[in-house]
C-alpha cells in the first residue's frame, strides 16, 4: 500500500491537499505540530473516504530529532510513499532587517532544511512510479 506524505496538514493549504488527495482515493501519511488537530483531520479524511488509510505523526519540523523520529514511525509501520507534498512553512511578514537572527534560522529550518531532508528520506521509501 502506497501513501502520500502531507507536511503542514493541518494548516490552511496543507489540509486542503489532504481533503483533495482523501477524495481522489489516495492514502495519506500527513504531520503537523498537533498531534490533537491531526486526529480530527484524520477523522475528517475518513469521513470524506471511508477506504482510505491515514496515518499521522505529530512532528516539529524544525527538529531534527523529531523527523528523525518521525521517519523510523514511517519506517516501523513500513510506509512507502508514490507522492510527497511540503506544505508546511512559516512566513513572518515584515522587514528582513526587523528579523532576529533566531527567527531567521527557525524560517530556514522548516522552509528549507526540512523540506530538503524529508524530501531525501523519503525518495528513499518511494514505491511505484505514479503521475
Amino acid at each position: 500500500m502506497e501513501y502520500t506524505f502531507v507536511s503542514g496538514a493541518t494548516g490552511g493549504i496543507g489540509k486542503a491537499f489532504a481533503v483533495a488527495c482523501a477524495t481522489k482515493g489516495y492514502n495519506l501519511y500527513i504531520t503537523g505540530r498537533s498531534a490533537e488537530k491531526l486526529d480530527t483531520l484524520k477523522e475528517e479524511l475518513f469521513v470524506i473516504n471511508p477506504d482510505i488509510s491515514v496515518e499521522y505523526f505529530a512532528c516539529d519540523l524544525t527538529s531534527e530529532k523529531e523527523r528523525a523520529a518521525m521517519v523510523c514511525d514511517i519506517d516501523a509501520k513500513g510506509i512507502i510513499f508514490n507522492r510527497i507534498i511540503n506544505v508546511a512553512g512559516v512566513d513572518i511578514q515584515k522587514a528582513f532587517v526587523d528579523y532576529t537572527l533566531q527567527k531567521v534560522l527557525f524560517q530556514i529550518r522548516v522552509n528549507c532544511e526540512a523540506t530538503v531532508s524529508l524530501t531525501h528520506e523519503l525518495i528513499a521509501r518511494r514505491g511505484e512510479k505514479t503521475e
